[in-house]
Parts: C-alpha cells; sequence; structure tokens
C-alpha cells in the first residue's frame, strides 16, 4: 500500500509511507505529511500497520527547482539534528531518505548529490536532545569532520557524530547513507566513552567492525524488505552489540582514545577555533593555554591523520575559502581575508591555498562566483520557460526565494 496525500501544496515536500509498522513513527514527519483538502491521514498522520516496520520516504525530485535546497535543509533539521546543506554543484539539489524507527532508534536510508553537511556551535544549543550519529557509507564515498579528527568513509566504513559538538560531513560525489539515530543515553550502554571516538573510520573490509557493518546493512535491506519489528528489534539490539565489540576491539588497540584524553582534545580544539585568526596560535601558547605540556599536546595528536600544526593550517584553509566564496566579501582583497584567519605572508597563503584545493584563492574565487552565476542563469531560464511543464501538477509556482548559503 502506499500513499502520497493527494496534492500537496506549493513547495511541500512529497512523503509516501508504506505500510510498514508495529509502532507509530515519530511525529517529525507529522509535520511533512501535506494537509491539502481531501488527502487522508489518520489520526496522528500516519497510518499504523500490524506487522511489518513503518517506513517514510521524502524526496525532492518533484519541488521546484528553486526551492529545493531550503525544504530539503528545513526537512532534514526537523528529522534529524539542527544543520544546513551547501550543494557542491550549481545545478539544482536532489536527495532524500527513507525512514524507519525501531523503539527509540531511527534508521535512515540517505541520498544527495555532493554536498557540504555542517552542524554548527549554533546548532548544538537546539538541540531536542542528545544524539550519536552512526554513519555507514553505502554507496560512494564521504569525510566526517569532529572534534580534530577527520575519516574518509568508503562503502562498508562506518564512524560516530555527536550532536553535542560541531560536525561536518562532505561527500564530493552522488553518495548513499544508512545513519543510525541513537540518544545518547541508549550508545552510552553500548560504548561506555562515545565521544572519544567520534570522526573514527571503522573499516568495513576487515576485524569486528566488518562484521558489525555488513550486520546493519543485511539488518536494514530486510527491513526494507518488511521485517516484523520484533525480529528487527531483537536484531538491532545485536547489531549494536557488535558496534560496541568493534569499539572495544579499536580502544584495545588505540589506548590513548581514554576519557580523559578525549576531553583534553576536545579543549585544545575548541580553543584553536575561537584562536584561528591570531597569526600567534602555536602548539606552545594552546599548551600554556589549556595547562598542558607541548609534549602531551602532539602526543594527542599523534594517533590521528594531522599534526597540530596541519590541524590549524587546514581550519583556516578552508574558513578563507568559505570567505571567498561569499558576495558579501567580494569586496575585500584576498591578503586582507588571509590576514583575517591568522595568516601573515600571502605567499605563504598561496602556496598552502594551492596545495589544498588545487589553484590559487582567486581562481577559487572567481570560479564559486561563475558557479553562483550559473545558478542564476539557470533560474532566468526557468522564470521565462513554460512553469507548467516543469512544476508537478497541483503545485503552485512560489515567488522567487534564494537558496540559504553560508552556515549550515
Amino acid at each position: 500500500m502506499r500513499w502520497t496525500g493527494g496534492r500537496p501544496r506549493a513547495g511541500r515536500l512529497t512523503v509516501a509511507i508504506e505500510q510498514r509498522a508495529l509502532n507509530p513513527f515519530s511525529a517529525d514527519f507529522g509535520r511533512l505529511l501535506p494537509q491539502s483538502r481531501g488527502a487522508w491521514a489518520p489520526s496522528g498522520g500516519i497510518f499504523r500497520g500490524e506487522s511489518m516496520i513503518e517506513l517514510a520516504r521524502l524526496s525532492t525530485d518533484r519541488l521546484d527547482p528553486r526551492r529545493r535546497l531550503e525544504l530539503w535543509n528545513d526537512s532534514a533539521s526537523s528529522s534529524f539534528a539542527p544543520m544546513v546543506c551547501d550543494p557542491l554543484t550549481p545545478q539544482p539539489f536532489n536527495a532524500g531518505f527513507v525512514r524507519g524507527r525501531l523503539g527509540e532508534i531511527s534508521l535512515t536510508e540517505v541520498h544527495s548529490d555532493p554536498v557540504i553537511v555542517r552542524h554548527l556551535r549554533s546548532h548544538v544549543a537546539h538541540c531536542n536532545q542528545a544524539l550519536f550519529f552512526l554513519h555507514v557509507e553505502l554507496e560512494g564515498q564521504c569525510v566526517a569532520r569532529q572534534s580534530g579528527r577527520e575519516a574518509l568513509l568508503q562503502p562498508g566504513d562506518f564512524t560516530l557524530c555527536d550532536t553535542e559538538a560541531p560536525y561536518e560531513l562532505v561527500s564530493s560525489g552522488a553518495k548513499r547513507m544508512l545513519v543510525l539515530g541513537i540518544p545518547d543515553r541508549v550508545m552510552r550502554r553500548y560504548v561506555a566513552c562515545p565521544e572519544s571516538v567520534v570522526a573514527v573510520r571503522m573499516p568495513g573490509a576487515s576485524g569486528m567492525s566488518a562484521l558489525a557493518s555488513e550486520f546493519l546493512r543485511s539488518l536494514w535491506h530486510r527491513c526494507r524488505e518488511g521485517l516484523e519489528p520484533e525480529m528487527a528489534t531483537r536484531a538491532l539490539n545485536a547489531a549494536l552489540d557488535l558496534v560496541a565489540g568493534a569499539y572495544s576491539e579499536f580502544s584495545r588497540s588505540h589506548p590513548s582514545r581514554s576519557s580523559i584524553a578525549a576531553a583534553h582534545r576536545a579543549r585544545i580544539v575548541n580553543y584553536i577555533e575561537a584562536h584561528l585568526g591570531d597569526p600567534d596560535l602555536t602548539p606552545k601558547r594552546i599548551g600554556e593555554a589549556c595547562k598542558l605540556t607541548t609534549r602531551y599536546l602532539h602526543h594527542l595528536f599523534s594517533d590521528g591523520e594531522e599534526t597540530v600544526a596541519r590541524y590549524i593550517l587546514r581550519r583556516r584553509l578552508d574558513e578563507c575559502a568559505k570567505a571567498l566564496a561569499l558576495p558579501s566579501l567580494r569586496g575585500r582583497t584576498v591578503t586582507s581575508i588571509a590576514f583575517d584567519y591568522g595568516f601573515n605572508s600571502p605567499t605563504h597563503f598561496g602556496r598552502a591555498f594551492r596545495a589544498r584545493f588545487g589553484m590559487t584563492p582567486r581562481e577559487y574565487r572567481q570560479r564559486r562566483m561563475h558557479a553562483r552565476l550559473d545558478s542564476e542563469e539557470y533560474h532566468a531560464l526557468f522564470e521565462s520557460a513554460d512553469q507548467s511543464a516543469l512544476v508537478p501538477q497541483g503545485v503552485a509556482i512560489p515567488r522567487r526565494q534564494r537558496s540559504p548559503s553560508g552556515n549550515p
């Protein structure tokens, strides 16, 4: 059985609910269901099946291309945690997900075009509950960053992200990912100090993590085929036991990931983020501010892919790149932007920027501006075309609105 709620209102995301559930779905999707006259929605805005897991589908495919990003950001923030998505290409953004729930844990398969997903400091305070997201890469690749660490995920790999701290997910190509939303108190039943292992790549090809990944992917496949909720809940508990075993195996081979070490590292990263614009930001200065020896500070970063200095350089370059792409800063020179983020030599900045992005800062700025112009030309063509052929039947054409950019 499928239901699309009749014709959606203008700009509303179309949600299809499959009859696959014993327990009612969370209220998140109730807010997204079309409320058009004549659409049938049972009490609570969802179907209540009797023997199978309930799944909800959401897609931007039939939306006005000019509003896809705006509505996707709203829907993703209400369904997961506050965040902002920035597409990496000028084409109209496409994304969607299929989501289900087993008890307190949500399972969501997400697909999207190339995108950067950011959960910022400003978002942390607006989270309704503390969650850990377990990201399992299904197709494509993704870079997860949190607490000064970076994990490059290939298909089968997984990692954790904590909504109580900022994080970033970068997918340079089309991707498909399985995301488990696990409440903080539930996660701690399986992993004693989960915040100490965020943004750590757990390989899907070897060790206990490979077994956990394979079990999770198989479980999700069975859920989509109609696995009974009682059986699915038992299987999910077994899957989380395997995840716990994988992180236990990792902790034994990386003893420095203790809760104390994780707390020190978090303080270091917070200090760095707050002082990126200080040209005198050095490991010695950071150690003095955090009351740690320089040697111990370097040790805390020794099991990662970046040294302290490399982390500072990467974050400065990333912030400069964001600033160079902002139309509001078009009047600022490249050098002045570089100096805002702690660089004191234009030559050094230019070399470092080219090494990271493969082009000079000016070339990067021009390409991003051209990408914005290409997007605006598309909107102009859209507005001059026969819009009745481009917009789904029953969806009114809204006034032009720019998709939100900047901080996700």
